[in-house]
């Protein structure tokens, strides 16, 4: 890597290194459109700078980048971070959506397309609007539409710089709360992030990144864009996600890596896309999977199909790139997402345990470079997740005795079933590994007794003949009774959210329309029994609170936990004298026919 980045302490100051080694070294490529040169962007850089500051908007003033992903937005965004507070923004949100987020935000200026709403709300604001040149001119530059300089001087600005801990990207977190978070990421941050993937994947000059991830995202901004220009490579700018073109995609520009998220991976393998195998030929190296976790059986999946490495990151807004699998396979873990590439991890115990020992499960916290100091305006969130130097992240895991990161999930998901505290990550791998089962998502239902019940949501192979009894008996055999899902709905697609595909497991019951009132008695009904069968299910109503059970319905599947089965074990002793052994709740007995069948064994060999 020329110029290690790890040296240069603002975007400016990599975009002037990069332009005086290798001025006309392709930087951004697009289809249909001229490559930019290195020596281009840093002239692009150069003339924003002018333009910004004549409109009075300083380097830490804010710019609210409203464009469609591209070859454009991806020179407009870097080149405004090189001199302003970049702030890019979902091109999709309405016109609510926009004067709330920029009421919130108080930009200086936005840049925006004709015709998009983004327009009328920057004149609520009082912000200048900017809009791209025309085609002819260079990507990414601006021309004024609207607005007044500052009533600040800008002759008095015209020569500010941003420094290192300038913030470079302002970003709203995913959305996984109501109020997302705005993280503001500075220009060490970003080179620390976008070095820390250069470093772990060897990127070189050599290579060359295809991008259709968001580029109002971190994965895209600076997993993407950042990384290959500090690896002194290029990027090609796709208008977006088309699973089908992928492979056509890498083979016209010879791209060397991609990321995408789990769900696209599973669009590309669904489309039909042919000549994914001869990729490693003609020129790829590797796939890369970010945003969101990749169950092990996807793994083999994406990996068989284009006969590749595939890396899993683990990163998010806050500092991305904490760690990932290494390239080589053979150092691969199961169940592992890797080592450390660009943050210090450590586990913290609850309850005041202080850090854990390898094989310990607790939060996962990391520092570094990479991390964000502190999320603006929202000082609980930051006495909350910014603790004596660290950043709680909010993910269960653990670290292994090798120093790999392994993870269980987030804190907020693990539900909570009568006091067994379950992962529904461990939950969604064993779905998985039906044939049937092409994604599987384990979510949390509100349950009066349980306080929480196990759901799945599960998308079948078009051609796959499953229901709920088959799929839950095929659970039993690799999960503890209590793990297995009371409630599966079969679903075309698993709704998520934008920009990262991301799934809110706490919502989805809801969604989905699954409630507490579901029962399995639909698919297994009452059936007439004899007198020790009659006498179990008045135990078992009694104990369970259920007005009617069948005779194959299984005790964990209605509710029940180790601590009601004990009740059920001891008004069995009562009524019929038997003692029962408190494992075969777990096997033998969870039926009330194969709870009948016991007793009726014991009674006959105690004559």
């Amino acid at each position: 890597m020329n110029g290690d980045a790890a040296t240069l302490p603002t975007l400016s100051a990599l975009l002037a290194e990069r332009a005086r080694t290798a001025p006309d070294r392709p930087a951004i490529l697009a289809p249909g459109r001229q490559a930019l040169s290195y020596g281009a962007l840093y002239q692009l850089a150069q003339e924003q700078h002018q333009v910004l500051r004549e409109r009075g908007i300083g380097h830490a003033d804010r710019v609210a980048v409203v464009l469609p992903d591209g070859y454009d937005t991806a020179a407009c965004a870097m080149t405004v971070a090189a001199n302003a507070v970049c702030v890019p923004i979902n091109p999709t949100l309405r016109g609510l959506e926009l004067r709330a987020l920029f009421r919130r935000l108080q930009p200086s200026a936005v840049v925006a397309s004709p015709g998009s709403p983004a327009a009328g709300a920057a004149a609520e604001v009082g912000a200048s609007l900017f809009r791209l040149a025309g085609r002819g001119e260079p990507a990414g530059r601006l021309t004024a539409a609207s607005g007044l300089v500052s009533n600040r001087l800008a002759s008095a600005r015209s020569a500010e710089r941003p420094e290192e801990e300038d913030i470079a990207f302002l970003l709203a977190t995913s959305g996984t709360t109501a109020r997302p978070k705005l993280v503001p990421l500075t220009h060490r941050n970003v080179l620390a992030a976008a070095t820390a993937t250069v470093r772990a994947y060897e990127i070189d000059e050599c290579d060359r990144r295809l991008n259709f991830m968001p580029l109002y995202h971190v994965q895209g901004l600076v997993g993407s864009v950042t990384a290959s220009l500090v690896a002194h490579g290029s990027i090609v700018c796709t208008p977006g996600f088309e699973a089908r073109r992928v492979p056509e995609w890498v083979r016209e520009w010879g791209a060397t890596w991609f990321s995408a998220t789990p769900t696209m991976y599973q669009e590309i393998l669904r489309s039909g896309a042919g000549g994914l195998a001869e990729l490693g030929s003609a020129g790829l190296r590797f796939t890369r999977v970010g945003s969101s976790a990749l169950p092990q059986t996807q793994r083999s999946q994406i990996e068989d199909a284009f006969l590749l490495p595939v890396v899993e990151s683990y990163g998010m807004t806050e500092a991305h790139q904490i760690a990932s699998t290494p390239l080589d396979r053979r150092r691969h873990r199961a169940g592992a997402v890797g080592p450390p590439t660009g943050s210090a991890i450590a586990i913290l115990l609850p309850n005041g345990g202080g850090f854990g020992s390898p094989g310990e499960l607790g939060e996962v916290v990391i520092r570094g470079a990479n991390v964000v100091d502190g999320y603006v305006d929202d000082p609980q969130a930051n006495r909350e997740c910014f603790v004596d130097g660290w950043f709680r992240t909010g993910d269960l895991g653990l670290l292994d005795e090798a120093g790999y990161l392994v993870l269980r999930g987030r804190l907020k998901e693990i539900i909570n079933r009568g006091g067994e505290k379950i992962s529904p990550h461990e939950v969604d791998e064993a779905l998985l590994e039906h044939p049937s089962v092409v994604e599987a998502v384990t979510f949390p239902v509100p349950d009066p007794t349980l306080q929480e019940a196990v759901g799945a949501a599960v998308v079948l192979d078009p051609d796959a003949r499953l229901d709920e009894v088959e799929l839950r008996r095929f659970a039993s055999s690799r999960l503890a009774p209590h793990k297995v899902p009371r409630h599966i709905r079969f679903v075309e697609a698993i709704p998520r959210t934008a920009p990262g595909g991301k799934i809110r497991r706490d919502g989805l019951a809801a969604q989905i329309g699954v409630s507490v009132s579901d029962t399995h008695n639909e698919t297994m009904p009452a059936a007439p029994a004899g007198g020790v069968e009659s006498a179990v299910r008045g135990i078992w109503k009694e104990v369970l609170a259920l007005p009617e059970i069948g005779l194959d319905d299984d005790f964990f599947f209605l509710g029940g936990d180790s601590l009601t089965g004990a009740q059920v074990l001891a008004m069995v002793f009562d009524v019929f004298g038997i003692e029962l052994d408190p494992f075969a709740m777990y096997d033998k007995a969870n039926t009330i026919a194969g709870m009948a069948h016991l007793i009726r064994e014991q009674r006959a060999s105690s004559r």
